[in-house]
This record gives structure tokens, C-alpha cells and sequence, in this order.
């Protein structure tokens, strides 16, 4: 499973803001592990709403309260990030 990466692309605003960055983390991650997709899953089936480019609001909502809860040797014992 290869690392996963946040490339940072000039010329495209959504590349290069840090918002941009936590979503492609997230769903990086969710792709590699099915307890991040699965609790990804559940944050939008519960109505999680949020502007794309608010950074606070991603880190806090998705990395915070959600997947910085899962218990790391569970989280950590299926991914290569």
C-alpha cells in the first residue's frame, strides 16, 4: 500500500489552500482504511455540513471529533499514511 501524499499543485486555488490539504488527507485516508471511510461515512449520514474551504471547520469537525477519536492501534494497524 503506497504512502499517502498532498501534492500541492500551483495554479489551482483549491490545491494550494490548507483546506484543500485536510481533504486530501481525509479522503486519502478513507481509501486506505476502511475505519476512516466508514467514519466518514457516518459524519455525512448524520448531516455534517461545512464550507469546503474553511479549514478550522474541517480540522475540527472531520480530524478532531472524528478521526483523531479512533482508537490509533486499530486506525494505525490498516494503513501506510
Amino acid at each position: 500500500m503506497p504512502p499517502s501524499a498532498c501534492i500541492l499543485q500551483f495554479g489551482k486555488k483549491t490545491s494550494q489552500s490548507l483546506a484543500g490539504a485536510l481533504r486530501s488527507l481525509a479522503y486519502d485516508m478513507a481509501k486506505s482504511n476502511s475505519i476512516v471511510r466508514d467514519l466518514l461515512v457516518k459524519l455525512q449520514n448524520e448531516g455534517l455540513t461545512m464550507d469546503h474551504d474553511d479549514s478550522r471547520a474541517i480540522w475540527s469537525k472531520v480530524f478532531r471529533a472524528g478521526i483523531f477519536q479512533v482508537r490509533w492501534p486499530l486506525l494505525l494497524s490498516r494503513c501506510a499514511w
